[in-house]
């Protein structure tokens, strides 16, 4: 009986080791799956990403190789630890539309509906403790999604300055080129030419009142989406979105991007769109606040509304059927001052803005109520798009982001 009793025990103590190691291996090869899913979905990520901004960057210029797409999702994995190609992983990306359906190539071309890149990874790797459980191996997954359009919002805080720049400025505007706002002119410093009296209102300046934004599809008082609250301002509310949050600025709201005209860039005869947000803006520039954008922001990148046309007041008011009427914090029905004017946007433009002691172009027009910057041709990934509209042919308009 003694012996039958030892023997009970010693399959119990065997039994038990085994449970302890099969504890201890679920732990540690646990973790390594853990950690296997972490890196192969920020190589999914990144990959996707990479493939997305390779169509996009050829997507006006007939369009991107297949073989360049590939390569790049094979760099960006190999870039965040995963070898695609390896006999342990398998992969497989797709072309999608704007609605997300799947496209099939026919040439060596992407598909020219492309407006995304699908990827799923698989990485198998060999168990170290589990296989006292018959679990030899474990395979981590994952899925990315990165997708290209128009950048249609441009979040809050994002920095975003209260400067509009017109549409004929910025799009096809070379990289890298440096321009000035000089009152009701926007000149390219090294060419020499200036566009003057921009949108048809020969006293706006381009100063823009964010505690003024009109758009026809959020005209509700309760509306979340609506921004309108006052339609006067002065020096010193612009300037709280000229400062920084941290030097006790306002944070900028988020800002809607309408349609751009068509043709673009513009071209007669052309087709003009209304949606979007419209931005009161005020008649004349404001010396104090130009200074404030130098102190501020010298040799940072920030970004800068983009007009297609201008509108007055008045006429806005006697045009319900297309604009109808705001409301204000109070409850009232206000259009701003019929001197002043409502900007279309339809874009932003990055500009890096210029350092006043090592640029002597911009130390010079300081005094001026001038604005000095340099053009950044980038793609502003920070903004919402929407794959679903045409891209313009213009890479600071559009953007590539992580979409699932």
């Amino acid at each position: 009986m003694i012996e039958k009793e030892r023997g009970q025990a010693m399959v119990l103590i065997v039994l038990g080791i085994v449970g302890l190691i099969a504890i201890v291996g679920l732990a540690l090869d646990g973790g390594q799956l853990h950690n296997n899913r972490r890196q192969l979905q920020n190589a999914a990520d990144a990959s996707a990403l990479a493939g997305a901004r390779v169509v996009l960057d050829s997507i006006c210029d007939g369009g991107a190789e297949r073989a360049a797409v590939s390569a790049a999702i094979k760099q960006f994995a190999h870039l965040n630890g995963v070898d695609i190609t390896s006999p342990d992983a398998t992969y497989v990306y797709q072309y999608v539309d704007g609605a997300e359906n799947v496209l099939t190539p026919t040439t060596s071309k992407v598909p020219v509906d492309t407006k995304g890149i699908s990827i799923t990874m698989m990485l198998t790797e060999t168990t170290t403790f589990m296989k006292i459980v018959g679990q030899n191996d474990m395979r981590a997954s994952a899925f990315a999604l990165a997708m290209i359009g128009p950048v249609t919002q441009l979040p809050a805080g994002s920095n975003l300055l209260p400067i509009a720049v017109p549409d004929d400025v910025v799009i096809g505007l070379p990289p890298e080129t440096e321009f000035n706002i000089d009152n009701d002119r926007y000149c390219n410093l090294h060419s020499g030419e200036c566009i003057g009296d921009v949108g048809d209102a020969s006293s706006q300046r381009g100063w823009l009142n964010f505690d003024y934004i009109y758009n026809t599809a959020y005209c509700v008082f309760t509306d979340p989406l609506r921004r309108t609250h006052k339609a006067t301002t002065n020096a010193a509310a612009i300037l709280d979105y000229i400062k920084p949050v941290s030097a006790g600025g306002k944070q900028s709201p988020p800002i809607f991007m309408g349609t751009a005209p068509d043709p673009l860039p513009p071209a007669e005869p052309v087709t003009l769109y209304i949606d979007g947000d419209f931005i009161h803006g005020e008649p004349g520039e404001i010396a104090s606040d130009a200074k404030e954008v130098f102190n501020y922001w010298a040799d940072q990148v920030v970004f800068l509304p983009v007009f297609d046309k201008v509108y007055a007041p008045n006429y806005m008011d006697d045009h319900d059927a297309l604009f109808p009427e705001p409301l204000i914090d109070s409850g009232a029905i206000k259009w701003p001052n019929q001197n002043q004017y409502m900007y279309h946007i339809i874009g932003f433009a990055a500009v890096e803005v210029c350092n006043p002691d090592i640029n002597p172009d911009c130390d010079s027009n300081l005094e001026q109520k001038v604005l000095v910057g340099t053009f950044k041709q980038v793609i502003i990934g920070q903004g919402q798009i929407d794959p679903t509209q045409p891209i313009p042919c213009s890479s600071a308009l559009t953007a590539v982001i992580l979409w699932k």
